[in-house]
């Protein structure tokens, strides 16, 4: 998935991309990062060819979009997105239904169905709640029902918008060890949350006022912290970085090898 010099500006006037040219690794975990109003849902938006452009290309694994119905619903045979706010995603009476109702659309039937729908739930840990009403489930459960009905499509890339907005420890910490066990799949995914961009993504992209201003590997990206104050990230850098660096300077870690991404990597650091 590409973005060449993509600029999109709302009716409103409202700019919300200027000339952004980024391209998504395929295969991996990649953030894009930025604060309110930077562009990232837009950019989700394009991709999906729910937006045109105002100008630049936007293309899917080297192909320009068409925009015509029959490629657009080929489009989104392959990506998948799952919004911030599960009320936006949610309509059908019951949890299976809900999780049924794409793969009904796609001609799915009988117990092909059965089983999609079955592996989904199961993978969410909602199977237990099949015949319930969505509106009564948890916040969580409802996010993790979401995912279930795209991932029941079984996309090539799924887009997540904010994944971990409103959840609590628990529940991102279930979440993305299920985002981290799936293969094949390209995940993106939109956060304002370093912590969450440094410990999961693979590569990430920094949006700032609707530009990229700037790309890489996030231990190398988010450990200038006068840069991220500058983009409206903050002045802190990710806690395991910057305890990283504090325990390295003391002389506590060895020096050498990759900064660790998540805390059992770096009570692993100490105690060897």
């Amino acid at each position: 998935m590409e973005a060449v010099k993509v600029s999109f500006t709302y009716p409103d006037g409202t700019e919300a991309l200027r000339e952004v040219t980024l391209g998504i690794p395929e295969g991996k975990r990649v953030a894009l990062i930025g604060p309110n109003g930077s562009g990232k849902t837009t950019l989700f938006f394009l991709w999906l060819g729910l937006f045109r452009p105002s100008a630049g290309e936007v293309r899917f694994w080297g192909k320009g979009l068409s925009y015509r119905r029959g490629e657009l619903e080929e489009l989104r045979r392959k990506v998948g997105l799952v919004f911030q706010d599960p009320e936006d995603q949610l309509l059908a009476p019951t949890v299976w239904e809900e999780v049924a109702w794409g793969l009904w659309a796609r001609g799915y039937e009988g117990q092909l169905v059965e089983e999609k729908v079955r592996t989904a739930l199961q993978a969410v840990e909602l199977f237990d709640q099949r015949h319930k009403p969505p509106h009564l489930l948890s916040y969580g459960q409802k996010k993790r029902l979401c995912l279930a009905a795209v991932l029941a499509l079984e996309p090539e890339v799924l887009l997540l918008d904010e994944p971990t907005a409103g959840l609590d420890p628990g529940q991102t910490k279930r979440l993305l060890h299920f985002l981290s066990g799936l293969k094949g799949c390209t995940i993106v995914f939109s956060t304002q949350d370093v912590d969450l961009a440094y410990s999961f993504a693979e590569h990430l992209f920094v949006l700032w006022r609707g530009r990229l201003v700037a790309e890489g590997r996030p231990a190398e990206v988010l450990a200038q912290a006068d840069f991220m104050e500058e983009v409206g990230l903050g002045s802190d850098r990710p806690v395991v970085l910057r305890l990283y660096q504090v325990l390295k300077e003391k002389g506590k870690i060895s020096p050498g090898g990759s900064p660790p991404t998540r805390w059992e990597e770096l009570v692993a650091l100490l105690e060897g």
